[in-house]
Formats: structure tokens, C-alpha cells, sequence
């Protein structure tokens, strides 16, 4: 640092480090029909895809990109051939991988990738983005809008937001995709397309010591809390990971956004729960869910499809993933607040509320729960 460039305070790298970890989305990476590393200014991303090939996580690798200013003297020949080119120095056979020269952009990554393999015969269910962190959020919600029918989840190579042997080297196209995803997140949510699998934190201005209630409770307009402190905004989550409980515990409030298109491939009626002797083995824990408007349907309209069945299956499965555990019987008494929704309601979205409420009550939590629908709104931007 020299003397002209002013000391980054504490506060500064906080906030950069909320915007860090909100642009990156947290997925649990398993096996795959195919990947897609999206081309940048980073070789890192053909490295980690080449790792996860080796991991047997997908049999087919598409590199996607041609070039752009930041990119053209580093790849001459395209960010998707000298992707290519890495992949294989690292040991990924030529026949795994397919080649997309031509994309500007990331949603031309993704139209061109599906339209390359298409052409070698190939239509998959499901697909791993690659990218750079901070790319994350951007192209899965890219991916959502444009190639709705497959199940999407993504990576980047491990890379903390202090890191600083990069950061001179992209700075400049680091605040520029940083801007770009921004009104990518803007232009999608306003497009009408399921952006509910968005995690969005806001910070509002402390004026005075929060004043929280005993337990977590809604609140309707006319009970609105006075600004100040620190607001999640998420979907409701059925049993939610670590890191979204984590996000949610840090927060003063939490605004169930409820109001966005239910997305059968995020996790408002399911979980993926891990065996306690043997984690790397995961299964689907769901609850089955009707769609009374078709894929419009908002979550809070979503339905349950027999309730008492998924009581006695979520009981069971919980049961037998967890049931050695030391903590069960705590858990287990706690449990009861959840199973008693699907005799309580027929949505789906309460019960998911519901699990989260559980896990915050048992970590403590003293915040507050607000419901998105119910806040009043101005039409205008």
C-alpha cells in the first residue's frame, strides 16, 4: 500500500466481505449429467473444473467463451480453447470435453453451451455451472431464466475475499462483474422469472438497541418495526443448511419472501440430510407439492399433497439419519412444533417456515419474522 492509497477499515472489509459471500451460492456439489466452466479471466476455473472431472462428478465438460477486453491479451485464441488446452495439460481426456468459442457473455454461455451439446447428442437433467465466486449468483440466475428444465447447481475454485495475490491482477473486472451481476439479479427478478432461490441481506441504519420478543413472530403492516438493525430477506427453507441458518441467525430480522414463484429444484419442500457415520452419502428428504397455478404458483400458494404421509416420512427419515445422535432426544422434542404444520395447514411453505423457526428457536435466536407479502410496497423502482 502506498501513501497515497487511504487504510481499508475494519467496517469496509465486512461489508466487502457480506457482498463477497452473498454473489457465491453455497451448493452442495454432487454428481452431474454435465459442467460448464464459463469462461474468465482466470485459468483457476478450468483447473477446479478439471478436479471435479477427476472427482467422477460428470463425464462431459463444456468450456464456454470467446473473448473480451480484459481477456484477449491473456487467450488469443478464446477463453474457451486455452480452457481446453489447461483441462487437458491437467489430465482431462480430449473426448470429455467440448468447446464453445464464442460467447460474449453469460447468458450466450449458456444458450451456446446448450446448443453445442445438443449437437453431440447429448440433453442433461442436471448441470454444474464453474465460474469465479463472485460469478456464482449471476449465472445461476442466467441459467434459471433460460434453460429452466435442468437442475442447477454451482462451484468456483476455493478463494477467500481477503485473498490478495489476486486482487491487483482483477480489480477492474472484478467491480465490473460485481456491477454486472447486480442488474442481472435486477432485470431478472423484474422479468418475472423464479427468482425465489435468491438470498438477498440489506443493511438498515441502527438507531436504538433492538426490543425482540421472546420467540420469533410475524407482523402484519400495521405493526411494522421501527427501522434500525440488521434484515435477511430469504424463501422459506425446509430444514436449511448451516450457512442459510447462519445468515439468518446474524440478522435482526427475517423477511420470509414468500410473494416469488416456488422453484421445484431449490429447497422449499426438501432437504438433502447426510448419513451421521458416512456424510458423503446424501438423500433427498421431500415433500411432495402441488402447484394449483402451474408454474406461476407462488410459495405461499404452494400445497401439500397428503400431508399425513409426509408427517410420518420426514418423522422417519429424521429418525433414521439422525437418531444415533446425542442431541436427538432434544431434537426430537423440538420436532413436534414442525410435524404438527402438516396437521395445522395445507401449505407447503408453513411447514418449510416452520423448520427454520425450530433451528433458530434451538440456536437462540431473539429476532423477528416478517412476511414479504405482506409489506406494503411502492410500484415504482
Amino acid at each position: 500500500m502506498t501513501d497515497n492509497q487511504p487504510a481499508i477499515t475494519e467496517e469496509q472489509i465486512s461489508k466487502a466481505k457480506l457482498v463477497w459471500h452473498f454473489h457465491q451460492m453455497h451448493h452442495d456439489v454432487g454428481p452431474v449429467d454435465v459442467a460448464i466452466g464459463l469462461g474468465s479471466h482466470d485459468l483457476g476455473v478450468a483447473a477446479f473444473s478439471a478436479e471435479l472431472y477427476r472427482a467422477g462428478l460428470f463425464p462431459t465438460l463444456v468450456f464456454t467463451g470467446g473473448n473480451s477486453p480484459t481477456t484477449a491479451k491473456v487467450f488469443p485464441r478464446g477463453e474457451a480453447v486455452h480452457f481446453r488446452e489447461h483441462a487437458l495439460a491437467l489430465g482431462v481426456p480430449d473426448s470429455a470435453i467440448l468447446v464453445e468459442p464464442n460467447a460474449g457473455n453469460t447468458g450466450q454461455n449458456i444458450t451456446l453451451s446448450r446448443e453445442v451439446l445438443a449437437s453431440a447428442g447429448i440433453t442433461p437433467k442436471s448441470m454444474l455451472l464453474v465460474s469465479k465466486p463472485y460469478m456464482e449468483r449471476r449465472s445461476f440466475a442466467t441459467a434459471r431464466k433460460l434453460w429452466p428444465q435442468v437442475e442447477v447447481t454451482c462451484a468456483s475454485e476455493p478463494w477467500s475475499s481477503t485473498t490478495t495475490s489476486r486482487a491487483s491482477a482483477t480489480r477492474s473486472s472484478s467491480s465490473t462483474c460485481s456491477s454486472a451481476t447486480s442488474s442481472a439479479l435486477s432485470s431478472t427478478r423484474s422479468s418475472g422469472s423464479p427468482s425465489s432461490s435468491m438470498s438477498r441481506r440489506t443493511y438498515m441504519p441502527r438507531t436504538s438497541p433492538l426490543s425482540a420478543p421472546d420467540s420469533p413472530a410475524d407482523s402484519s403492516p400495521h405493526d411494522l418495526p421501527a427501522p434500525g438493525g440488521l434484515c435477511a430477506i430469504h424463501q422459506p427453507i425446509f430444514l436449511p443448511r448451516l450457512n442459510t441458518l447462519a445468515r439468518l441467525f446474524a440478522a435482526d430480522y427475517w423477511i420470509v419472501l414468500d410473494d416469488v414463484q416456488f422453484a421445484r429444484r431449490d429447497y422449499q419442500h426438501r432437504a438433502r440430510l447426510a448419513s451421521m457415520s458416512h456424510p458423503c452419502r446424501r438423500q433427498w428428504l421431500s415433500i411432495p407439492t402441488h402447484l394449483p397455478h402451474g408454474r406461476s404458483t407462488l410459495i405461499r400458494d404452494a400445497l401439500l399433497v397428503d400431508p399425513e404421509r409426509s408427517r410420518r416420512r420426514v418423522m422417519h427419515m429424521l429418525a433414521q439419519h439422525y437418531g444415533g445422535s446425542t442431541d436427538w432426544p432434544l431434537f426430537r422434542q423440538e420436532l413436534d412444533s414442525v410435524l404438527d404444520e402438516f396437521w395445522r395447514t395445507d401449505k407447503t411453505a408453513d411447514v418449510a417456515e416452520a423448520s427454520t423457526r425450530m433451528l433458530l428457536g434451538l440456536m437462540g435466536w431473539k429476532g423477528r419474522i416478517l412476511y414479504s407479502s405482506r409489506l406494503p410496497a411502492r410500484s415504482e423502482r
